[in-house]
């Protein structure tokens, strides 16, 4: 009966059409969209039966490549693993163009995720050669948000990847295909961000109105998402605030924990990174906190706690929730409290244990998000014991660091900020010596070109100084590389200048920010004028004004 059962359903898919193959395509990729992994790997199978039924080798090569994509999602692979599987299908398939174009697509993706950028944008660049030679408009667009995009941006070249990134909208609107013109609009948006561009929230805006126009409201979550983030960089914290909380609520009407972590998240760091913003919406988050999981409730909690600066109320509140998910054997939601707990206590040693077992959970279910948050963490806490060697991103920071030294050797403008923006991420574990060895470098040819070069790249960036303050600004980053060239290093705790001008030969004026580390101290939360303030202070006026020679003090007369 078994087999009389199993030749039924062969048959089946031998009678269905490339209609039904193609449907069951768009339903495993509905799967994907809603973080439903395993329906989408089911899906997937069969339509990769279908079209062997149909002998579509391209067809399958695209259901292959989905049922690969599921299997890394549910962990049931690994990416390396994944990478000998494509390659050994690149073989199988030869030379055929259509299947050929979607396994190195997929390779691209693939070398992403194992952080061979190279290889990956390699693959990318074949893979859109021959999807334009088979004039797949929708692949090609594709191809260019999903895997050259991202390849750019991580060799720094952020000229390039805005042109991927404009060449995917241009794309996607040839071949009339709205959920590509959304994901392409949504990725110029992510690029333009990194970039330090004004026009990032406005390409994300229009990926937006498309997301709704075709109802997908699992892109609309993590496009708010996405938008919030983007609006906290830009200094709108109240706006910011208010993307946050509707990413939140919309994931929660979903009910799809994909969605909402990501957005509970974003909501958090703003309200860590903006009290005043958090106090105004204290309300909202206690009307949120009321009706929500025991997790997220906690979690809003905190964010009012913090916005109110009280920091030791959010870390018992943290720490009890900790306890209570650990009974309850709930490691997803522990690994991320742990991580909260970790960022909020004072304790160096308690930080590290909380820190290094959040990351350890993420790592054993495969939760890409969790594993950076909890990385991020772990830098901080070895930067803070003065072991930056052993930082979980000490690789990406050292190349990170390589990058900024060849875009000023060669002064170019754009790989320029685009690296000192990763350099800064990274602060907390490159050590001084390290960012002076890698400036002297790139100065000795030419010290004074390269001055002038960094003072140039700072300029040419946007001006968020008040209306009646407008002057001549240079961008923080650029002033403290500069010192640093001069001998002197700030740490952390002393680099609170966001921005600097000047008006004229006689007036300097700087927007500071206190480091948020000691905003959570005690000894330091209640002083609002500090030594790293006055020395920001002393710093803006020796940077931006003009120096005098002095002239001879007049001799007395006997």
């Amino acid at each position: 009966s078994f087999a009389l059962a199993s030749r039924a359903f062969v048959s089946s898919f031998a009678t269905m059409s490339a209609q039904d193959a193609l449907r069951l395509l768009l339903e495993s990729d509905a799967c994907r969209d809603q973080r439903d992994m395993k329906g989408c790997q089911i899906s997937a199978e069969n339509a990769l039966s279908c079209y062997r039924g149909l002998l579509d080798a391209k067809g399958e090569a695209g259901a292959w490549r989905r049922i690969l994509a599921a299997r890394l999602g549910q962990n049931q692979v690994t990416p390396a693993a994944a990478r000998e599987l494509v390659m050994k299908e690149l073989q199988r398939m030869g030379d055929s163009p259509g299947p050929k174009a979607i396994l190195l697509l997929s390779l691209g993706e693939v070398d992403l995720l194992l952080g061979q950028v190279d290889k990956a944008l390699a693959a990318g660049l074949e893979a859109r050669s021959l999807f334009a030679a088979l004039n797949d408009l929708e692949m090609e667009a594709y191809t260019c948000h999903a895997v050259l995009v991202h390849a750019y941006l991580k060799l720094a070249r952020p000229k390039d990847a805005m042109e991927s990134a404009q060449q995917a909208v241009s794309l996607a609107q040839q071949a009339q295909c709205k959920t590509e013109e959304a994901k392409s609009w949504q990725a110029l948006g992510a690029t333009r961000l990194a970039m330090g561009s004004d026009d990032a929230i406005a390409a994300m805006e229009r990926a937006l109105v498309l997301y709704k126009e075709l109802g997908r409201k699992h892109s609309e979550a993590g496009l708010l998402t996405m938008l919030a983030d983007s609006e906290c960089h830009a200094g709108k914290g109240d706006a910011a605030l208010a993307r946050g909380l509707e990413a939140l609520e919309l994931a929660r009407e979903l009910q799809v924990s994909g969605y909402e972590t990501p957005a509970l998240d974003v909501v958090f760091r703003i309200a860590c990174a903006m009290p005043q913003e958090a106090q105004k919406r204290a309300q909202d988050f206690l009307r949120l906190a009321q009706t929500s999981s025991e997790v997220t409730g906690t979690a809003l909690m905190m964010g009012v706690h913090l916005g109110l600066q009280n920091p030791n109320a959010a870390f018992q509140l943290g720490q009890t929730l900790a306890k209570k998910l650990d009974e309850r054997g709930d490691k997803d939601n522990l690994a991320r409290m742990l991580t909260y707990v970790a960022a909020l206590t004072s304790d160096l040693e308690e930080a590290l244990a909380a820190a290094q077992r959040s990351l350890s959970i993420f790592q054993t279910s495969g939760d890409l998000s969790g594993q950076g948050m909890a990385k991020k963490v772990l830098d901080g806490v070895y930067g803070q014991r003065q072991q930056c060697s052993r930082a979980p991103n000490r690789k990406l920071a050292k190349q990170a660091l390589a990058r900024f030294g060849a875009a000023l050797k060669d002064q170019d403008i754009a790989a320029f900020q685009s690296a000192m923006k990763c350099v800064d991420g990274y602060m907390k574990i490159l050590l001084p010596e390290e960012i002076q060895a890698t400036v002297d470098v790139a100065m000795a040819e030419n010290p004074e070109a390269i001055k002038e070069f960094m003072r140039k790249a700072g300029c040419d960036g946007k001006n968020t100084a008040p209306a009646e303050n407008q002057g001549v600004q240079e961008d923080a980053a650029v002033a403290y590389a500069s010192a640093r060239s001069s001998g002197m290093n700030h740490g952390p705790r002393f680099r609170t200048m966001c921005s600097s001008y000047r008006k004229g030969d006689d007036q300097a004026m700087a927007i500071l920010q206190r480091d948020q580390e000691e905003l959570l101290d005690d000894a330091w939360k209640d002083c609002e004028i500090n030594d790293s303030l006055l020395e920001a202070a002393v710093f803006t006026a020796l940077n931006q004004l003009p120096s005098k020679k002095a002239s001879p003090a007049p001799r007395r007369r006997r």
